[in-house]
């Protein structure tokens, strides 16, 4: 099973007795679809199973399964595991960066470049861009950003919501008109936010 606990053990238990405090995550689909009466889809989450020492990855769809017209009674739900595919995403958003600070260093030392060819001038900073805007805290939201963090990560290194972060990632990146992390990543860099 998912969590390490066989189908068997489920009989009978609650939903809180199987999974413990990561119950709260799973409910909460539950409990939308009981307070609406409507399916609730693509919920995702993580959470730390009793069974495992790091936390997993998770999306819930649920739906009502309506006994009589009016009160619910029921609702089944389907539940993937996606902490591999997080994982993988991760990795290669690590990757990224660490390509970025690579060919960085590499360009500063003209490694990259031929004897038949030499830059003549130093590459600028992407226009638009303007680092005496950035607030502090905008400042450590793309430092911690740069070093291959999630959003949630983030969050709980600076003990706020990652709706917030996701706020002042969106902010960060109109403000310096960035589309991308590795933009940013490039950004920070250039303008010595990180270290390369």
């Amino acid at each position: 099973m998912m969590h390490g606990v066989t189908h068997k053990a489920h009989l009978g238990e609650t939903m809180r007795k199987v999974l413990g405090s990561a119950a709260n995550k799973f409910e909460l689909a539950f409990k939308r679809v009981f307070s609406t009466g409507k399916a609730f889809l693509n919920y995702e989450f993580s959470v730390e199973l009793l069974t495992r020492t790091e936390q997993s990855h998770w999306v819930i769809s649920c739906f009502p399964i309506n006994g009589s017209p009016g009160k619910l009674k029921l609702a089944a739900a389907v539940v993937l595991e996606v902490t591999e595919l997080r994982r993988l995403q991760m990795w290669s958003q690590k990757l990224l960066t660490d390509s970025v600070h690579l060919l960085e260093a590499l360009f500063a030392s003209d490694q990259l470049f031929t004897d038949g060819f030499t830059p003549t001038t130093k590459p600028s900073p992407i226009k638009g861009m303007k680092t005496e805007e950035l607030t502090p805290r905008e400042r450590e939201v793309i430092q911690l950003l740069t070093r291959s963090k999630g959003n949630k990560e983030v969050a709980e290194e600076l003990g706020i919501s990652v709706r917030t972060i996701e706020t002042y990632r969106a902010r960060v990146m109109l403000k310096l008109s960035i589309h991308s992390l590795s933009e940013l990543v490039h950004y920070a860099i250039r303008n010595g936010i990180v270290e390369p």
